[in-house]
Parts: C-alpha cells; structure tokens; sequence
C-alpha cells in the first residue's frame, strides 16, 4: 500500500513536473513570438496608468496577446513601475519582451521639424505652430520677448542683447510627442551658442567686427545676400571694408526686414527712402540685430571675410554674383544684371 502511494506521487510529481517545464517552455517561446502589425500602431501611455491597464491596451491595439502573460513577464522582469509615459511606434514585427523593452526604456516616437537657413523667428515660429504633435507654447512670444519668455535671456547678455533674431540654429530637430515647442527653441539657441563661441574662437582679426554678437549680425546679412559658398567670402569681404571705411552698408535684405510684414515682394526705390532701425542706405554700420538665423557656413564665412578691395556687388539673376571695385563698375554691373542692359 505505502509502495503504491509513493508510486502515486511519484507520478504526480513527474506530471507536475512536465506541466511546469512545458508552461516554462510555452512562455519562453511567448514572450519572443513576434507579432506583425497590420499597419502602424500609435500607442500612448499616459502618465500614472497601471501596468495591469497597459496590458490590457497593448492587447486591444493587437501588439500582443494574452494579457495577463506580459503581466507576468513585467513582474519577472522587474519592470512593473518602469513603464515610461509618451506615444510609440510600431511598425515592425515585435515581441512581447522587445515591446517592454521599448517601453521601459522610453524609446518614444520621433517626429522631426526643419529650422531653415536664413528663417527668421516669425518664420520658425509659423513652423512651429503647424509641426505634427507638437505643443505649441509662442502664442504671443516675439523675436524681442521670447528669450525672456522662455527663461534664457541670461545666456545672451554678455552679447549685450537680449533680441531674439538670428539665435536659434537653423537645421532638423527630432522631438516627442507634447513636447514643447519653446524645448525645440532651447535646443536650437545652445546649438547657435556653441557654433558662434567656436567660430568667433578662430576669427580673422577685423577691426569691423567687436563681439560676436556683431558677428552674428553680419552672419545673418551674408546668409540673406547669397546661397553661393564661395560668393559668401566674397560678400563678407564687401560688407567688412565697408565698415572699416565708415560706408553704408546699403544691404536689401536688411531694409526688408525692417519693412516687416509691410514688405510685399518687390523693393521700391521709395522703401529705400523709409527710416527704420535696419534701413542700411539711411545708417551707418550694422544694423542692430540680426536680420535671419545664419548657417555655419555663413558665420564661418563671416569670421573669415575674403581680402581683395572689392565694396561693390550685384546679382546676376541665376544665383550668383557680380562684384565691383569702384562705384562706376557696380553701376554697369546694375545696368546690364538689373536693368537689362547689355548681353
């Protein structure tokens, strides 16, 4: 009798055994299952949701099956107060473990806006406004208050201005979703902080230019004047004898700025004639902010101003330029690229 209850138990025993490694097994081969999503699948966790909830989320989504498993993977894991809120992509086949892995390690979705070279802060601003989940925090900011607004003045005033035009880099920044969009500006005036202290570091000595804050300012004109690399130089030479000289800059592209949003496409003579702050045919010198965010390029271009004594250009209409030694030069150059004149 004793025999046949150890022979019982053995049994159950082994059963219990075979039950246990084949659910062992099972789960083993579970949790790397891959699942293939039937198109893209945006999954948000918002903050403060229970890992029991996001199972039952996921499950619904069709990520995974069997909630109560991932359940049991997370307490296995150690993960089960790890889940890091935000909105994630899938795309791509995923198993339950390389889901928790993309969840625990807040491997959110990315989405990408472009700042371009030459934009203006009303500019980015507008581009900002329109990015896909992005939330959006400049309502009333303008180039004058936005530094202050989003609490970096403070790392402009050894520039001695605190206006925001021409400080925010220019180039593609990646993003999450309900980001702010005053965030994305951060990242881009730290970017625009660390070009301009590199480039100035390197700087071709030049009476024309004190600070790096009037370097910016040239910066931004040159990027306005031209796309051409090599007419970039050339350009910053123009303007930098100009200001050695004590000659108007007498730059478009500053007068247009100051014509705001009065400005509509075509420069008169007689908008050449109104007094503001960044008419450079009325003023001496640089005007008194940037007009644009520059390109490295462009600063590059501007610490390094071409030598030769060249005050004049022009442009040819297809992109690039004509430069001038003396006025009646430019003036010939005008009539045959600006006029007509002339083959």
């Amino acid at each position: 009798m004793v025999r046949k209850l150890v022979i019982a138990l053995c049994v159950v025993v082994v059963i219990a055994l075979i039950a246990s490694f084949g659910a062992i097994s099972f789960f083993d081969q579970w949790k790397h299952r891959k699942v293939v999503p039937t198109a893209e699948v945006a999954f948000t966790i918002e903050r403060g949701e229970s890992f029991r909830q996001i199972a039952e989320n996921l499950e619904r989504s069709g990520l995974i099956d069997r909630r109560h498993m991932f359940h049991l993977l997370g307490w296995l894991e150690g993960e089960l107060s790890s889940i890091q809120a935000g909105e994630y992509l899938f795309s791509r086949p995923q198993s339950p473990i390389s889901i928790l892995d993309k969840l625990t390690t807040g491997q959110v979705a990315q989405f990408r806006i472009r700042l371009p070279e030459g934009g203006t802060f009303r500019k980015f601003k507008e581009l900002l406004s329109v990015a896909e989940k992005l939330s959006f925090d400049l309502h009333e900011s303008t180039a004058a208050t936005v530094l202050v607004e989003i609490g970096m003045a403070d790392e402009i005033t050894d520039y001695g201005n605190a206006h925001a035009e021409g400080w925010f880099f220019p180039d593609t920044y990646a993003y999450s979703s309900g980001e702010l969009a005053s965030d994305v500006l951060k990242r881009s005036l730290d970017r625009m902080t660390d070009e301009l202290n590199a480039i100035w570091k390197d700087a071709e000595p030049s009476k024309a230019i004190a600070n790096r804050y009037e370097l910016l300012i040239l910066a931004s004109i040159v990027e306005k004047e031209t796309s051409i690399a090599e007419d970039r130089f050339r350009v910053s030479g123009v303007f930098t004898r100009r200001l050695e000289k004590g000659m108007k800059l007498q730059a478009d592209p500053t007068v247009i700025y100051g014509l705001g949003e009065r400005f509509d496409g075509n420069l008169k003579r007689s908008d050449l004639r109104l007094d503001t702050p960044y008419n450079t045919y009325l003023h001496v010198g640089l005007p008194p902010t940037p007009i644009a965010s520059p390109s490295a390029d462009a600063l590059y271009a501007a610490a390094n101003p071409a030598s030769g004594d060249e005050l004049f250009f022009v442009g040819r209409g297809d992109g690039t330029t004509q430069f001038s030694k003396t006025l009646s030069e430019h003036n010939r150059a005008v009539e045959r690229y600006q006029l007509g004149d002339g083959d």
